[in-house]
């Protein structure tokens, strides 16, 4: 494989880990999602599972574990499931990940959106996370737009999150795929939930994919984590229709490029600013040139 650029490379001194994002079952099922991820040259996977669709089978990842290239960093869970049986095959499917893929963040939102009768998947994910093989795998709260009011009550709910996730020693994720909130104050939402933000999933599109405002809330979001140091995660979402992406992959490909590119400029122009001039070096006692 093609030495990738230093952004795809988690060992980059603070540089978020860029994963690709995407639901399995529209864009041709787990494969079809490693091979998007293969031609953008990415090696970290975000697979999103809140579909009320049927799960991957665990034997659809056969090929990732076999070729030892791609990992599933994080998998996004709806927040109840409608059924027991449901519940065991994504344990399993979890559990395949966890030892086979790298699997190493499973996030849930908090809300509750199911009916009273379904499994709640934090309830169902306790016994898989007590095994002493998942002290890989964090638990992870999921925040999206539609979590966050538009008025003055923003900050004190971003507030709320911040402490339900200290009080029970989680992360959490912050989902601007969609949902864009042109009255979003993102700066001040990445400050308030640090240190506790663990991942990101941001827009591959580089337009407002139909909401006003969204392509520079995520311009304006890439800057502020750069700005903050944010070494977590950061999965790139195409949001190109599937079949456009299956039968035209080369659109969306173009879009994720130049959003990595965004992310390392901004980074690599942090980097800078931080780092001390030679050619003006600061001695003690408060002498701050060379005599």
């Amino acid at each position: 494989m093609a030495d990738r650029p230093a952004y795809h490379q988690p060992s980059a001194a603070n540089r978020p880990l860029l994963a690709l994002a995407g639901r399995p079952g529209p864009l041709g099922g787990v494969r079809g999602v490693a091979n998007l991820a293969r031609i953008a040259g990415m090696y970290a996977l975000d697979l999103d599972l809140t579909g009320r669709g049927r799960l991957p089978d665990p034997h659809a990842f056969s090929g990732i574990a076999t070729e030892q290239t791609l990992r599933v960093k994080s998998v996004w869970l709806p927040a109840s499931l409608p059924n027991a049986a449901l519940a065991e095959r994504m344990v399993d499917l979890l559990r395949y990940a966890r030892d086979e893929l790298g699997l190493r963040s499973v996030i849930v939102p908090r809300r509750e959106t199911g009916k009273s009768p379904e499994l709640r998947t934090r309830a169902v994910l306790r016994p898989l996370l007590e095994e002493p093989e998942s002290a890989c795998l964090r638990l992870v709260i999921g925040i999206d737009g539609s979590d966050i009011p538009s008025n003055r009550d923003q900050l004190s709910t971003l507030a709320a999150y911040k402490r339900f996730a200290e009080e029970w020693d989680v992360d959490l994720a912050l989902d601007m795929s969609h949902d864009a909130n042109r009255a979003w104050e993102i700066e001040a939402t990445i400050v308030r939930l640090m240190p506790r933000l663990h991942q990101v999933r941001l827009p591959a599109s580089l337009d407002d994919h139909g909401v006003i405002g969204s392509s520079r809330l995520v311009n304006r979001a890439i800057t502020m984590l750069a700005d903050q140091g944010f070494a977590g995660t950061i999965s790139l979402l195409p949001l190109q229709p599937p079949f456009l992406l299956r039968l035209r992959p080369g659109i969306a490909i173009e879009h994720i490029e130049v959003r990595e590119q965004q992310i390392a400029l901004r980074y690599q122009q942090v980097a800078r600013a931080l780092r001390p001039d030679s050619s003006n070096p600061r001695l003690p006692h408060g002498r701050d040139t060379l005599r």
